[in-house]
């Protein structure tokens, strides 16, 4: 966010609603993360960046891609957008307060004609 590396903090209802809490800096120096939330404004740049692996290679390595930035204007919110067909990986990657780090199972699937399909791994 606006240069700085950050966490989207967003929370997710039992109706499939979701809601961003706030934006939260990375872990400092001294291995604590900053507690304070801050709010996304209008003129904030944003540019999400998600990890791209290629899946069969010998060694896939995962690479931190940004995507194009966007400048918030108003009130900002997340809607649900359909995959293109493709073979997609998903993971938690979780760090708490004091810096300790945990990552969920890696789930594979694959998204055709808009349906996707977990592939066995």
């Amino acid at each position: 966010m606006n240069g700085e590396r950050a966490f989207i903090r967003v929370a997710v209802t039992e109706d499939d609603k979701a809601k961003i809490l706030g934006i939260r800096y990375q872990i400092g120096e001294d291995g604590i993360a900053d507690r304070q939330l801050t709010q996304l404004n209008p003129g904030d740049e944003v540019a999400v960046c998600l990890y791209q692996a290629l899946l069969g290679a010998e060694d896939p390595g995962l690479k931190l891609t940004e995507q194009e930035p966007f400048v918030i204007s108003g009130e900002p919110e997340l809607k649900k957008a359909p995959l293109e067909d493709g073979f997609y990986a998903w993971m938690y990657d979780m760090t708490d307060y004091q810096g300790n780090y945990a990552d969920s199972a890696l789930v594979l699937y694959e998204v055709r004609d808009g349906k996707a399909k977990q592939i066995d791994n």
